[in-house]
This record gives C-alpha cells, sequence and structure tokens, in this order.
C-alpha cells in the first residue's frame, strides 16, 4: 500500500537517490540491482491479475488470496490504497511523455513504495524508450518497483532488455496448455517449453541480481487455441515457479475478454457475469498455501534447480533442457543421498522437480514438487510419491507447513529415508535445521503427515 515503515523510506531513500548504474558484465550486481531483492522482501509477496473492469468486487478478490492489485485505472489504484494491497500500476507507456508523467503525478506522490508496470511484450526497438521511461521512474519515483513483463525470452534479448531497460524485477509470460492446431504440434501441455523458459528466466534474473516475476495461465482463448489450466495444471504452474525461486505471481486473465477487446478469452477466473469459476476457486485454495510459505520464500536465495525422473516401462525420462537430473551434491546439499520418483508409478510427467535454496546466513533449505498434472484430473488424482534419502548425520528434517506456516518435524524411516507424498503441481519446503525455517515466521512447533 502508500503507506511505509520510517527505516524503510528512509533507506529506500537513500538507494533511490543514487545515480543509474552504468552497465556492464551482466555478472556484476551493483546497489541499484539489489533495489528489487529489498522491495520484494519488505513487501507481501506479490500475488495478483490483471483488472480491466472499472468496477470490482472488492471482497471477491480478497477472498482469493490476492496481495496486491494491477490496473492501468486510477480509481481501482485507489481501492488498492484503501485496501492495504499494493497497486502496481498498469502504464501501458513505451517511451516517456508528458501525458505520461501526468498520470504517474495523479497517481501517486513521489514517496509511495508502490511498483510500475511500465509495458507488456516489448521488441528490441522499444527497449530504449522503455529504458528512459524507467529512469526517469526510478528518479523521480525512489521508493517504487519498475519493472515490465516479457515475452521474447532468448538470452540475446533478455541480457539486453537487462543492460538497456534495468527493471528491478523480470516478469515474464509462457502459457503451456493448448487446444486446437496448438494442440496437434505439442500435445494438450508443453511442459518441455514451459520449463525450459522458466529456466532461462529465472537464470537471467540471478545473473542481475534481480527477483523474477511470472504469469500463470488461467484462461481459454479459442482463437488463439489456448485452453484454461485445470486444478493439477495450475499448481503445478504455480509450485514450479516457486521451486526455481520465483517471488511474485501473476494469474491471466480475472475477467472474460468479450468480443470488441484486441483478444477475446472466453473463459478467466471468473464467469462472464464476473461470479467465481473453476480458476477462481483453484487459485483460492493454492494461495492460501502459498501465503503459507511466503515468509520463507521471500528472504531465500535459489542456488540450483534438478530434475527427478519418473518412467514409463521401465525407461527413465529425459529432463527438460536446461536441468540436468539431481546427483549427490547438489545445491551444496551433501547430507542428502538420493531423490528418487517412488517405483509402481510408470508413465509420462510422473517426474519431479527439485530446487535449492539458501537464506542470509548459509542455511541450506531445498523444495520437491511434483509434476505430474493433467486436463482432466484433479491434484487429488495425480498424487505422485517420492523419497529423499539422507546420510547418517541427519537425524531431523524439518518442513514448513503449506497449510498452517506451521514448522513440522517430520520422521525419517529405518533407511534414513523421508518418503514424500504430494497432490499433483505441489510441492514441500524443507530444511534439515529447524531454525532455519522457524527464524522466518512465529510457527509452532508440531507433528503431522506429510502431505
Amino acid at each position: 500500500g502508500a503507506c511505509m515503515l520510517v527505516a524503510a523510506l528512509v533507506v529506500w531513500s537513500a538507494w533511490g537517490a543514487q545515480a543509474d548504474a552504468p552497465s556492464g558484465s551482466p555478472l556484476v550486481i551493483d546497489r541499484e540491482h539489489s533495489f528489487g531483492e529489498r522491495w520484494v522482501r519488505t513487501h507481501p509477496f506479490t500475488i495478483m491479475t490483471w483488472l480491466r473492469q472499472s468496477g470490482f468486487d472488492t471482497t471477491q478478490y480478497r477472498d482469493a488470496g490476492f496481495t496486491a492489485l494491477l490496473t492501468a485505472n486510477p480509481s481501482q489504484a485507489r481501492q488498492a490504497f484503501a485496501n492495504d494491497w499494493t497497486l502496481h500500476f498498469n502504464l501501458w507507456a513505451e517511451e516517456l511523455t508528458p501525458a505520461i508523467v501526468d498520470k504517474v503525478e495523479a497517481v501517486s506522490d513521489p514517496a509511495d513504495d508502490n511498483a510500475w508496470f511500465i509495458w507488456d511484450e516489448p521488441g528490441s526497438r522499444q527497449l530504449p524508450g522503455v529504458g528512459a521511461l524507467a529512469r526517469w521512474l526510478r528518479q523521480h519515483r525512489p521508493n517504487a518497483l519498475v519493472y515490465l513483463n516479457v515475452a521474447n525470452t532468448t538470452d540475446a534479448f533478455l541480457d539486453s532488455l537487462m543492460s538497456v531497460v534495468e527493471p528491478h524485477v523480470l516478469m515474464y509470460d509462457f502459457y503451456p496448455f493448448y487446444t486446437g492446431n496448438r494442440s496437434v504440434v505439442h500435445g494438450p501441455a508443453n511442459m518441455r517449453e514451459f520449463i525450459s523458459t522458466l529456466m532461462v528466466v529465472a537464470s537471467t534474473a540471478r545473473r542481475h541480481g534481480v527477483p523474477c516475476f511470472s504469469w500463470m495461465q488461467a484462461f481459454t482463448s479459442v482463437d488463439e487455441d489456448w485452453r484454461a489450466a485445470s486444478a493439477s495444471e495450475l499448481r503445478m504452474q504455480v509450485f514450479v515457479s516457486l521451486t526455481a525461486g520465483v517471488k511474485g505471481l501473476a494469474y491471466f486473465c480475472y475477467e472474460p475478454w468479450t468480443p470488441g477487446s484486441n483478444f477475446v478469452f472466453e473463459e478467466a477466473m471468473l464467469t462472464q457475469d464476473l461470479k467465481p469459476d473453476a480458476g477462481y476457486r483453484a487459485a483460492r485454495s493454492i494461495n492460501v498455501e502459498v501465503l503459507n510459505l511466503a515468509p520463507a520464500l521471500l528472504q531465500l536465495e535459489s542456488t540450483d534447480v534438478r530434475f527427478v525422473p519418473g518412467r514409463t516401462d521401465g525407461t527413465p525420462h529425459t529432463p527438460y533442457q536446461p536441468l540436468a537430473n539431481w546427483d549427490a551434491g547438489a545445491g551444496a546439499i551433501a547430507e542428502i543421498t538420493g531423490v528418487a520418483v517412488d517405483g509402481g508409478q510408470s508413465g509420462a510427467l510422473r517426474d519431479g522437480l527439485i530446487g535449492f535454496f539458501r537464506d542470509d546466513a548459509d542455511n541450506r533449505l531445498f523444495m520437491l514438487t511434483n509434476l505430474y498434472c493433467d486436463p482432466a484430473r484433479t491434484p487429488s488424482e495425480t498424487i505422485l510419491s517420492f523419497t529423499i534419502t539422507f546420510d547418517a548425520s541427519v537425524t531431523k528434517v524439518y518442513r514448513l507447513s503449506r497449510q498452517t506456516g506451521a514448522v513440522v518435524e517430520m520422521k525419517l524411516d529405518a533407511d534414513n529415508g523421508l518418503r514424500v507424498t504430494l497432490p499433483g503441481g505441489t510441492g514441500n519446503l524443507y530444511s534439515l535445521s529447524r531454525g532455519s525455517v522457524e527464524g522466518f515466521l512465529n510457527s509452532r512447533a508440531g507433528q503431522g503427515e506429510n502431505y
């Protein structure tokens, strides 16, 4: 919201007042780039959607678990402040103009710590103009987050974007669920490109020292051969993103776009009469879990992501590029001696993804996610079980419960293994140290099933 902690205001003003950092090696993380990480850590975990209607049901929006509001409507900007949602104002501008300056000044005060979404899916020719606008915003709104969304995720374009625009966050979209002609090429889900694209963008964000945000597909477009994700597929998009270190989620789209719009999206999270639809109900369930994990996720740095292959008729599945299979020492957690999909679960997409993290004290954590999802099956119908084994030095493993936010002590079996059962598309966050998860939140210890 518009309110800021005094301490944060003082520190952020000092950061924002500095001159724009010069372009250079993408491996050099300067103080300006670190602003995005600091902003993310000091705001609620970003969960939002793009609102297009001039009026909307604020209670319905809040009940879905959204913490932020993306809009191009100044009246909705006022609603964001009134409801204590973080405002992400969509300028929809590819260059700095007097009209854009007037709009910025009408929406926020210079000290406000909201976010500015500059432009969507720019091409190379638009980067200089967008970059000039970003520099102006960083100078005149020094406490605000400045970013844009990209669809071109080639290495060359992303490095050019980061050099020219220098956004505080790298956001992207890739929508993997198809019907019609697209499904002839890719099948009902282009999982390979979805995960490959995520890994390229997340890697670029890490290189440049900025957080990564991503869009979740929650729409149908008949003309474009896209279909709405099922509940298990929506979970997969969210938890795979979190496993790769994404620190902000946006759902597209909230309301259907009817004929007369630039694009037509017949199905969305709401029905045509703006009542909750299946996508809304699935997202609401997911968002509760994300917010329980958020106190930890916001403070962690992603260090590695590995594939956990399942099998079809005894043949191991090939990792999605550029991933490698999990092997000993991955994520600098030498105590893990094995991660595997349990036997008797043969079939396509029955795989896992394990992401590794470290906190500011260099404690190591990991997140294991079930990749199995299906357009016609629910999360409870796409369950997979895994076993993680540890060396003899490990006697306890701790899980941050996505249902309650409590730290749960997990029991190991006689082989020093942890059996993990996960609904379709869902992940669990673990640590070998209670303190490394309890330090992020005030939680109660407890015993529970690992599900």
